[in-house]
């Protein structure tokens, strides 16, 4: 593999610009520098910024445009995102990063691990997969229509979600959903690769013809018993925020209504903090990290 531009060149640019990124400013900094070199073709592009993948992306807005049949593999990692979260006003940064992927990309596939493609539709879905595995992984993003076949032909079988904590839950013969990374107590698992946090949820498949309800019902959580002055809860379905608000300040247990259309969607459930089960629920023989304690009604 040839490169365009050596890493000393890159350094040298970078420290002309240094000023320039301590600053609060959002500036087109890629394009600029591909621009600058005059570079005709670019077939790849690789992204692993530790977290700070959506500011690449919001100065490369021309790039994307001017080299259409590149493709980009970009590192999309919840783990330095919720860190990211500690010092910082949104609560929902992977979300808004998805977002601006999807706005720039007409096609975004899942790499796993074993070098397995998956197409990806929602946010909902992506946020379990990555979330279920090791917290940070590689999307591959593009918007050419020869290159996303080209993609498609390297799918390898049907994906499917890692070994966690689930259930199936079966209700009528046109209706299921699987609860991931779940236990039994209702608690979801906070216990993945040291990712702060939690992310469990449900896949559902609808094959009939009409609306389905589904209630989610979440606990709220005693400030005392929380080593964080917050502690965030966001509900999405498929590439909608439907819930976001601190446990902490709710006295209630909060319920929440979903519709589901006939067809497949994904339904995640994130916490920003954990808790010690041992300290939280007073048991000296649990070992577990917990995130949320909820669980879902079927009407």
């Amino acid at each position: 593999m040839n490169f365009v531009i050596s890493s000393a060149t890159l350094l040298k640019h970078l420290q002309g610009i240094s000023g320039v990124l301590s600053t609060s400013n959002t500036l087109p900094i890629l394009d600029n520098f591909l621009f600058e070199k005059e570079i005709k073709t670019i077939d790849l592009i690789k992204i692993d910024v530790e977290g700070f993948e959506e500011e690449v992306l919001l100065g490369a807005k021309e790039t994307i445009k001017k080299y259409g049949e590149a493709i980009w593999v970009i590192e999309f990692s919840t783990k330095n995102q919720k860190r990211r979260q500690l010092t910082n006003s949104s609560n929902q940064l992977a979300y808004n990063f998805y977002h601006q992927l999807k706005k720039r990309f007409n096609f975004i596939f899942y790499l796993s691990r074993d070098n397995n493609l998956m197409l990806i539709e929602n946010f909902s879905q992506l946020l379990l997969l990555v979330d279920s595995l090791y917290g940070v992984d590689d999307l591959v993003c593009t918007n050419s229509i020869e290159q996303s076949h080209f993609l498609l032909k390297q799918i390898k079988s049907t994906f499917e979600f890692p070994e966690v904590p689930q259930k199936k839950l079966l209700v009528g013969r046109d209706f299921c959903c699987y609860l991931l990374n779940r236990y039994g107590d209702g608690w979801s698992s906070a216990d993945n690769y040291f990712i702060l946090g939690s992310t469990s949820g449900l896949i559902v498949s609808n094959l009939g013809l009409s609306l389905r309800t589904i209630k989610i019902i979440i606990r709220y959580i005693y400030p005392q018993h929380s080593l964080f002055s917050q502690y965030f809860c966001n509900v999405y379905l498929n590439d909608t925020l439907e819930i976001s608000c601190d446990l902490q300040e709710i006295t209630n247990p909060l319920e929440h209504t979903i519709h589901l259309e006939s067809g497949l969607h994904y339904i995640a459930i994130e916490s920003s903090n954990e808790l010690s089960a041992r300290t939280y629920l007073g048991n000296p023989n649990d070992p577990r990290k917990i995130g949320i304690n909820w669980e879902i009604e079927v009407e």
